[in-house]
């Protein structure tokens, strides 16, 4: 009777309790599966580097323009031989001769000739003459050393005349002293011509 008496305490006690205990609501909360995103998962950017490439052609390096070399001109001057004079006095000349004359009465035509150092008007006609195998001949005065020309293309002086010879002109000009004391300048023109009058019919009146 006692432990029914005291089972029946205790449970009162226990309703008395729970009557004056305040409500306390504890919401339900279930696990939220959220749904898979559609967006799919960002993906880290990655920055493509671009290399700017010129289309330009690269820089040639310019050559430097070479230092042109002056070329040092030859001194030239001119020569020619003729003996046309002749053709009009073609009775005063050596019958043996006569072939010997060319037709238009030019021996050598106006040659242009590269002059060397210091060369005479003698200088240039004997080289000249050696090169195109034109005969000539020639005396030397003693003790001067001056040169005089005897026959060309073998025609010689007083062939046709007592007053016919060889004489010479440099740009116009007879000089009156030997062939081998003048000295050529560049651009000189020299003529040897054939007189059959001592020069006036050459143009040369010095010796009248």
């Amino acid at each position: 009777i006692a432990v029914a008496f005291i089972l029946l305490a205790a449970l009162c006690l226990g309703i008395y309790v729970a009557q004056n205990e305040p409500n306390v609501h504890i919401p339900y909360v279930a696990n939220e599966i959220k749904p898979e995103s559609d967006k799919l998962p960002e993906q880290t950017e990655q920055k493509n580097e671009t290399v700017s490439e010129s289309t330009e052609p690269p820089e040639k390096n310019e050559a430097q323009p070479k230092e042109e070399v002056p070329v040092k001109s030859v001194p030239q001057c001119t020569i020619s031989v003729r003996c046309d004079t002749v053709l009009n006095n073609i009775s005063k000349l050596d019958k043996d001769k006569v072939d010997i004359i060319p037709e238009n009465g030019i021996i050598l035509p106006e040659t242009t000739v590269e002059l060397n150092e210091n060369e005479s008007v003698f200088d240039v006609l004997k080289r000249v003459l050696r090169e195109k195998k034109i005969h000539m001949e020639f005396s030397k005065t003693p003790g001067t050393g001056s040169v005089y020309i005897e026959g060309i293309a073998n025609l010689y002086e007083l062939d046709c005349g007592e007053l016919s010879g060889w004489m010479f002109s440099v740009n116009g000009w007879y000089p009156n002293y030997g062939c081998s004391k003048y000295t050529v300048n560049a651009g000189d023109e020299i003529c040897w011509v054939y007189t059959c009058d001592l020069g006036k019919d050459v143009g040369d009146n010095s010796m009248y």
